[in-house]
């Protein structure tokens, strides 16, 4: 889902379910400073951030890394015992590069299986999203199901237009509705092997190119930096922020920027 789409609300909801008791994350931020981490309400030590710039940009290395450490941590008793990893990406990740590499990676298939993809989409910017940001057309399109999130805020009819336009991405999806992160386990888990070549000719094709570029050396970039278009810039202050003066910076930085202020969010 992308940056802002309820990803880390539904999260936090789904893993306060005795089902998920034997779940390990990996959650991955964009920028420097991971906030996600600290918002997400869970007692266990299985709990990974990748902290190394977006996911998609530094797959190889890093997430291979760390679902092989997990892997091992188990097996050693450092941890305690998973039976299945849940991996939240960065709003800005291109899903493609990880899904060849959860698909791809001989020492990845020795031990997992990729089960579902799951994009979270806001009900409330999701067709303005759509028709500005190329990763999200790309997280819809390769998705088995779509949460629509924030619909308790939305009126159904002003949903439909968006539900056409990710039907018109991905026809075989499943999309379903959900506010504050309320869904059934079983929507989301047990989906099967997960198999992206019954999706569209688009996804085949970003796939395919993806198996070439996999040959290629994969540089390590500015993990503030996605692309030449967007970067993430962080604040911090010893000392706490007036109340008063904060609205005023927000809102003047929200004047400035515009559309082009993607996200912004602080603890």
């Amino acid at each position: 889902g992308f940056l802002g789409s309820g990803k880390t609300t539904l999260l936090s909801s789904i893993l306060k379910k005795k089902e998920l008791q034997k779940t390990a994350v990996i959650i991955n931020e964009f920028g420097e400073i991971g906030l996600d981490h600290a918002l997400i309400e869970h007692t266990d030590e299985n709990i990974v951030e990748l902290q190394s710039g977006c996911i998609c940009c530094t797959i190889q290395g890093d997430l291979n890394k760390t679902l092989i450490d997990l892997f091992d941590k188990m097996i050693n008793g450092k941890i305690s015992s998973f039976n299945r990893v849940l991996i939240e990406t960065t709003g800005l990740a291109n899903p493609v590069p990880i899904i060849h590499t959860l698909m791809s990676s001989i020492d990845l298939i020795r031990i997992y299986s990729l089960d579902g993809v799951i994009t979270v989409v806001d009900a409330v910017n999701g067709e303005k999203t759509i028709e500005l940001q190329e990763e999200s057309v790309k997280q819809i399109a390769l998705a088995e199901k779509i949460i629509l999130s924030k619909t308790d805020i939305v009126d159904k009819n002003e949903t439909k237009s968006l539900m056409r336009q990710i039907k018109d991405i991905n026809p075989s999806t499943e999309i379903i509705p959900c506010s504050f992160g309320n869904i059934s386990i079983k929507e989301i888990f047990g989906l099967g092997a997960y198999d992206p070549y019954k999706k569209s000719e688009d996804v085949k094709a970003w796939l395919a190119a993806e198996k070439y570029n996999d040959k290629k050396d994969h540089h390590h970039h500015d993990i503030n930096r996605h692309n030449e278009n967007i970067r993430a810039f962080s604040m911090i202050s010893e000392k706490p922020v007036n109340m008063i003066a904060f609205s005023f910076f927000r809102d003047m930085i929200t004047a400035s920027f515009g559309a082009d202020l993607l996200r912004m969010k602080g603890i």
